[in-house]
Formats: C-alpha cells, structure tokens, sequence
C-alpha cells in the first residue's frame, strides 16, 4: 500500500511540474514579446528624437532668415 501512495504522489509531483513548465514556457514567451515591444519603442523614441533636432535646427534657420530679411525690410524703409 506505501508504494502505491509513493507512486500516486510521484505522479502528482510530475503533473504538477508539467504544468508548472507550461506555466514557465508561457511567462518567458511572454517576456520575449515584452522585451521585442521594448525595443521597438526605444528605436521610434529616438527616431523622433531625431527628427525634434533637425527640425529645432530647421526653426532656428529660419528664424535667422526670417530675422534678417525683417532688418533689411526695416534698413529700406528708413
């Protein structure tokens, strides 16, 4: 009778560790989806970044342009 409960307990334990497998092998999935999601984000995070810069110097550009063409309108009108 001891070793049919031995051997009922030990197939429990290897149901249990089956799920807790099918349980891990879900988590690390899912934590590689994460991580590849997380990475996408960072490369279009600095992709805009990117783009901010060219156009903060674009702005700036043409500000000056637009700063001097505004000095020479007022240099013709005197």
């Amino acid at each position: 009778m001891e070793n049919q409960d031995m051997e009922a307990r030990l197939d429990e334990m290897r149901r249990e560790r089956k799920s807790m497998d099918v349980l891990a092998k879900e988590k690390t999935k899912r934590n590689d989806e994460l991580k590849a999601r997380l990475l996408e984000l960072k490369k279009g995070q600095e992709r805009i970044a990117e783009r901010l810069e060219r156009v903060k110097n674009e702005k700036g550009r043409l500000t000056g342009q637009l700063e001097e063409k505004t000095e020479k309108c007022i240099s013709v009108r005197q």
